[in-house]
């Protein structure tokens, strides 16, 4: 079987069209999750949001609010990091721990240090808060 156009190269418009239509409809699928839109019919969805306060912005390129598909507070941060490479290590440690001067807030509510493995809703909002220290 002939494939012509945009699928017989394989490639169009920067995605990968190796799986042909399903993998069109998965990529746009995925991005209206994402987007917090759904595809015609099938509703509205939510995803968690991590806030990034304006002095950690450089790696998320200026993106004050991220969408996370993640089902712990470290899964959020790790997606967030795999999105923008660098933006992991202003928050957690070598260890994985959470920085020093690192708050994390959960819906507003401020978090234990220990709180990074602690399971999250789909409509939960993480906000970061960077601490400054000196003199």
């Amino acid at each position: 079987m002939r494939r012509e156009g945009a699928f017989a190269s394989g490639v169009s418009m920067g995605r990968s069209w190796r799986f042909g239509t399903f993998q069109v409809w998965l990529d746009y699928a995925f991005e209206a999750l994402r987007s917090g839109l759904a595809a015609e019919g099938l509703g509205r969805f939510r995803l968690p949001v991590l806030e990034v306060p304006s002095r950690y912005r450089v790696p998320t390129k200026g993106q004050a609010r991220v969408d996370v598909a993640g089902s712990t507070i470290r899964e959020c941060i790790a997606e967030v990091e795999d999105r923008f490479p660098g933006f992991q290590e202003l928050i957690l440690d070598g260890r994985g721990k959470q920085r020093r001067f690192v708050r994390l807030f959960l819906n507003g509510d401020a978090l234990e240090r220990d709180a990074l493995d602690s399971a999250i809703e789909q409509d939960d909002t993480i906000t970061i808060m960077a601490s400054a220290a000196g003199g």
